[in-house]
């Protein structure tokens, strides 16, 4: 009978470690399934990290074409301020030589009612030396 116990107990350690074999392949097609999900989470996250890397470069770039662009703007502004300050003194100038001619109108206009009042002081003359002339008749 001790052969049969011992037969028995052995048939125990048998279907125990068959049990504990059958735990350890179950966990391990749990691990498999578990690193492989592990795998694709990480290609997924792979992927999006290379996607938001691509695109905060795309970023960078477009913020140098803005900051190209407002260079240019600013060179741009300070042309058209220095133009300005030209045209300015331009229109300065311009006002100048009106106010010059204005004054000049007014002296030429002067001189004309001098020349007017002149002419018609010789033209009196005129008539008082016809005048006299005519009082000498030969």
């Amino acid at each position: 009978m001790d052969i049969v116990v011992s037969i028995n107990e052995i048939l125990k350690l048998v279907n125990s470690i068959d049990d504990v074999n059958t735990s350890i392949a179950s966990a391990l097609e749990e691990q498999a399934v578990t690193v492989k999900e592990i795998s694709h989470s990480m290609q997924q996250t792979n992927s999006a990290t290379k996607t938001t890397v691509s695109n905060i470069s795309e970023i960078g770039e477009n913020l140098e074409l803005v900051i190209n662009n407002i260079s240019e703007i600013s060179g741009a502004s300070d042309l058209i301020t220095k133009d300005t300050t030209v045209v300015a003194g331009d229109v300065s100038n311009i006002s100048d030589n009106l106010a010059n001619i204005s004054l000049i109108s007014t002296e030429n206009l002067k001189s004309a009612n001098e020349v007017k009042i002149a002419s018609t002081d010789l033209s009196n003359l005129s008539s008082d030396l016809k005048n006299i002339v005519g009082k000498f008749k030969i």
